[in-house]
């Protein structure tokens, strides 16, 4: 009896078990349904532009609108200097005079200081501006998307805000931002301290030189930072985008379901048909027009046939259709005055080959009478072109 108290006990626990085993597996995902292990499809990365979601770097952008600011004031230098010298002429012509200096001079001066400033940093303002747009068009394309500007609530949450500043994503940033620093520290510093002999013999030089060898320097920090942030750039462009394609993978059952959605649009198939219809059209359209002559049987079978003695071993079957689709053919034919013969069993047999095939052997007989027939309805048609016969019997 104790024996048996303890088989049931034991059987207790099993089907406790299996009754505890099954509930978790009946809670827990499916790991091969549930994981993000499927790329994105069209559709979703569509979806995902729309709303203003594309691969960016913004890197990419800082570097070249950087090299554009720079080069632009090089080459406005001159006019620059130029706009800031007749403003100080201004200004040291007013000192001195001090009797006259009252608000309106000191109004005139601000004013003119003013527009010497703007025409001096409105072409460098001008060149980022272009170069910003320019840069942000060869990443992401031409794209207009309101969903980045509509206000969230989330946004507003500083608990949220908190959490985003500890973030993977922020983190790796704010560690890029570091090495950039350190990175323009370093160069300025290895630039300075090769410079540094030529830079305290500056006393010695004419000021002409020792602006000149500034330029020199700056130039050659300038050079280094660029190479570098380059470097950087093309480094974090393969990282946003490789983190904005993993970020867009999708499940299986994503993926089944965006396929039957698209399948079963009707609009889409509507769309698929038609594109089908305009293409076999078009083709049916050509080869009709290469025609020689169109074999029917008379109107429920009409086939194509094209033969060119100098590049075809033998007539080929170029078009064939049944029904609805060989009246197509017939008309086209009428349209474009190629001969129509009636053949049923001629027509019969073509049918059963295949477009573009050459006519085998057992059907030389027959097409060499239809080929007569069309070159007999050719030579008519020399004779009385008011009227010439377009279908045989």
């Amino acid at each position: 009896m104790g024996g048996c108290f303890a088989d049931n006990r034991r059987e207790g626990y099993f089907l406790g078990d299996s009754f505890l085993f099954s509930r978790y597996n009946s809670i827990m995902p499916e790991g091969s349904s549930q994981e993000k292990t499927e790329n994105a499809t069209p559709r979703r990365l569509r979806e995902a532009r729309k709303k203003g979601q594309v691969p960016k770097s913004k890197d990419v952008e800082t570097v070249f609108v950087l090299i554009a600011l720079f080069m632009t004031m090089a080459a406005t230098m001159g006019m620059m200097g130029g706009e800031f010298k007749h403003y100080f002429q201004l200004c040291f012509s007013a000192i001195a005079v001090p009797q006259a200096i009252d608000g309106g001079v000191i109004w005139g001066l601000g004013k003119a200081g003013l527009l010497a400033m703007a025409k001096a940093l409105a072409p460098i303002f001008l060149a980022g501006m272009v170069m910003a747009v320019f840069i942000g068009m060869i990443q992401v394309g031409t794209i207009f998307s309101g969903e980045t500007l509509k206000p969230k609530l989330e946004k507003l949450n500083p608990i949220e805000g908190l959490k985003n500043m500890f973030q993977v994503v922020a983190l790796i940033e704010l560690a890029k931002n570091i090495a950039k620093m350190a990175v323009v520290f370093y160069i300025a510093y290895s630039t300075l301290k090769k410079a540094i002999n030529d830079v305290l013999l500056t006393s010695t030089i004419s000021m002409l030189d020792s602006a000149k060898l500034g330029g020199h320097i700056i130039m050659s920090f300038f050079i280094k930072v660029c190479v570098c942030f380059i470097v950087i750039a093309i480094i974090d462009f393969v990282i946003q985008r490789w983190n904005f394609m993993k970020n867009m993978r999708m499940t299986k059952e994503e993926v089944k379901r965006e396929y039957k959605q698209d399948e079963g649009d009707p609009a889409v198939k509507g769309e698929r048909r038609r594109l089908h219809r305009e293409m076999a059209f078009g083709d049916v359209k050509r080869a009709v027009k290469k025609a020689d002559v169109v074999v029917t049987n008379p109107v429920h079978v009409a086939c194509v046939l094209e033969y060119n003695k100098t590049e075809m071993g033998a007539p080929t079957l170029t078009a064939k259709g049944q029904r609805q689709f060989a009246q197509m053919i017939i008309d086209l034919a009428k349209e474009e005055g190629i001969p129509i013969v009636r053949n049923i069993p001629l027509a019969w047999s073509l049918l059963h080959l295949e477009v573009d095939d050459e006519v085998p052997e057992d059907l030389y007989e027959a097409v060499a009478e239809v080929l007569t027939i069309v070159y007999e309805m050719k030579q008519e048609k020399e004779k009385s072109p008011e009227n010439p016969p377009s279908v045989y019997a």
